[in-house]
């Protein structure tokens, strides 16, 4: 991190979408932008969760509930989390926006009420680049992440952004 850069808070990024590799692929790459622009970021991610744990499923409330406080240990510790988990009903959403406030939540593909996620992203017709730079533009916008010091956005992009921010309250 730049020396002119003032911290960043931590904060919990929330990829909701279908297990699938496009929603890994995405948490890796965003892991690795936060790294590149200075936010410590880890992954947690309910497949990788299953496979690391050696069990097959937990109840998804509890699952819900430990990637919960693990977020909140980490956060308090300076971690942002890149949390990838699908929770498509909404008695479950509104549930893991309660455990953990503030979380910043991008749907891939839900057809479950989308429209109260941050960020809509359809990975069945946008490219996992194009979610990137998506998902890096709202984050920088709205002050999560510091700005990229490789370039900027056009005035075309920056508008298309701050419409989407507005319409979901935000700005």
């Amino acid at each position: 991190m730049t020396d002119n850069i003032d911290p960043i808070k931590p904060f919990c990024l929330w990829l909701n979408g279908p297990t699938n590799k496009d929603r890994s692929t995405l948490a890796d790459l965003i892991q690795r932008a936060l790294t590149h622009r200075g936010v410590v970021a880890q992954i947690l991610d309910s497949t990788r969760a299953y496979q690391e744990i050696g069990v097959e499923t937990v109840h998804p409330e509890d699952l819900v509930k430990i990637l919960a406080w693990v977020t909140k240990l980490m956060k308090n510790q300076g971690v942002t989390i890149v949390l990838a988990l699908k929770v498509d009903d909404p008695a479950g959403r509104a549930q893991i926006k309660k455990e953990i406030p503030g979380l910043f939540e991008v749907s891939l593909g839900l057809a479950e009420n989308p429209e109260h996620a941050n960020l809509v992203l359809d990975t069945n017709t946008e490219s996992v680049p194009d979610c990137l730079a998506r998902i890096l533009r709202a984050l920088d916008l709205l002050g999560f992440i510091p700005p990229d010091e490789d370039g900027g956005y056009s005035e075309k992009e920056a508008e298309l952004v701050a419409q989407r921010l507005k319409e979901l309250g935000y700005i």
